[in-house]
């Protein structure tokens, strides 16, 4: 089992963080990585969250895939996984929440 996927099964609620404005790359290595995980980790929770929005081409195409991503932090979160993401800064209200 890869060591990602070892250490995210020991949580129930996972958040999958993208930058602020996320555009394609970041919201689709974000889908990728939640099939992975909810195909691998049965009763897993997890959520795709992009803190500002993401961009006008990004809204089109989730709206075309019928994806949802969220603006806001969920309520209870266990693990937080940043994806195309430099550093924490580039998301403050998840820095306050870490």
């Amino acid at each position: 089992m890869p060591s990602l996927l070892r250490f995210a099964s020991r949580f129930k609620r996972v958040a999958i963080v993208c930058h602020p404005n996320a555009d394609p790359d970041s919201v689709g290595s974000a889908c990728a990585l939640q099939e992975y995980l909810r195909s691998r980790c049965k009763g897993m929770e997890t959520t795709i969250l992009a803190p500002d929005g993401v961009n006008s081409v990004t809204e089109r195409l989730l709206a075309y895939l019928s994806l949802k991503v969220e603006d806001e932090l969920p309520a209870l979160t266990d693990l937080f996984i940043l994806v195309d993401l430099s550093s924490l800064d580039q998301v403050p209200s998840i820095k306050e929440a870490v």
